[in-house]
């Protein structure tokens, strides 16, 4: 079993890891806009950042750079709002403004373009655009967003090529020390490795992004990080291994939306709740597995598993179908 999701929360906030505050000119006001938007973006509040991003285009009118990025980024908030239409909006006038010849603001565009492409369903023109950006990045020393182009191009690759492309990056992780990458690629990598039916290896890659997260991430990251590992080890039939992962999971994950922080916490709950009703299924003890799948399935249905992945939601259903009176 695949979960999405573990990959999209853990890799978002890492997206602004060398971005467009680096470009705000000599104008103290401008840079601070660039930063407040930052920030907005980096606390997943993509609606407000989305609206900051495009007052910064707006003030940077003179400066032809700073608002190429900042109509970038807002056009990447608007993707992530589900709003692709206005975004392309947004998108084609950064283009208007971009140029090879300012690394800086090309490299940010080009990243929110493959992005589109990829939203879009282009996935093999996503491919070659990240490809081609991995390389432009490394040629004018933009290490980071060099990585940053790699996990885009690992997340778009055919399932057979995932694995090359995630190595890839990892070791340009390594060679500019980004460890906050580190966390997301090693992740990406873990799902890849689920997706492939290799659950030892999934383990391995899971735990190294345990690592990683636990030294850089914020707590939510750093406790999905937690979950992984316990949901590998159930997948490697190693299910008390598993439990003793998980049941601290659950109490963390509840404690997190019993005080309102970080939103997103009650969806984990959900997922924990499923992993370990899934324990209890294979234990035979259908008692305790029964509340553990009925809240996970309120929860996830709540986050809209039914379509964010249809195929996931289906496996839950079979899952509460064998403990439902």
């Amino acid at each position: 079993m695949k979960t999405p999701t573990l990959t999209t929360l853990g890799a978002l906030p890492m997206i602004l890891l060398s971005a467009c505050a680096a470009s705000g000119g000599g104008d103290p006001a401008l840079r601070a806009e660039l930063e407040a938007a930052e920030s907005l973006f980096s606390g997943r509040r993509y609606a407000e950042a989305g609206e900051a991003y495009r007052a910064v285009a707006e003030h940077a009118r003179d400066e032809r750079a700073v608002r190429c990025e900042a109509l970038a980024m807002a056009a990447r908030c608007a993707s992530l709002c589900d709003d692709l239409a206005g975004g392309r909006a947004l998108l084609e006038e950064a283009g208007r403004l971009a140029d090879p010849e300012e690394p800086a603001s090309w490299s940010r565009y080009r990243i929110v373009y493959g992005i589109y492409l990829r939203e879009e369903g282009r996935r093999e023109e996503a491919l070659a655009c990240f490809d081609e950006l991995y390389r432009y990045c490394e040629a004018h020393g933009l290490h980071r967003r060099a990585v940053d182009a790699v996990h885009h191009a690992a997340i778009v690759a055919p399932l057979h090529e995932q694995e090359a492309w995630a190595m890839r990056g990892i070791a340009a992780a390594e060679a500019c020390d980004a460890g906050a990458w580190l966390a997301v690629l090693w992740n990406n990598l873990g799902s890849t490795y689920e997706e492939l039916g290799r659950p030892e290896d999934m383990l391995r890659a899971y735990r190294e992004a345990q690592r990683y997260h636990h030294a850089h991430s914020r707590p939510l990251p750093a406790q999905i990080s937690d979950w992984a590992v316990g949901h590998a080890l159930r997948l490697c039939g190693r299910p008390d291994e598993a439990r003793a992962v998980l049941e601290p999971c659950l109490a963390a994950f509840t404690a997190m939306d019993e005080a309102g922080d970080p939103a997103g916490a009650a969806e984990w709950i959900g997922w924990t709740s499923w992993e370990l009703g899934e324990l209890d299924l294979a234990a035979g003890d259908r008692d305790a597995a029964r509340p553990l799948l009925l809240r996970a399935e309120e929860l996830l249905a709540a986050a809209h598993l039914d379509r964010h992945w249809p195929e996931g939601w289906a496996r839950l259903q079979v899952a509460v179908a064998k403990v439902r009176d």
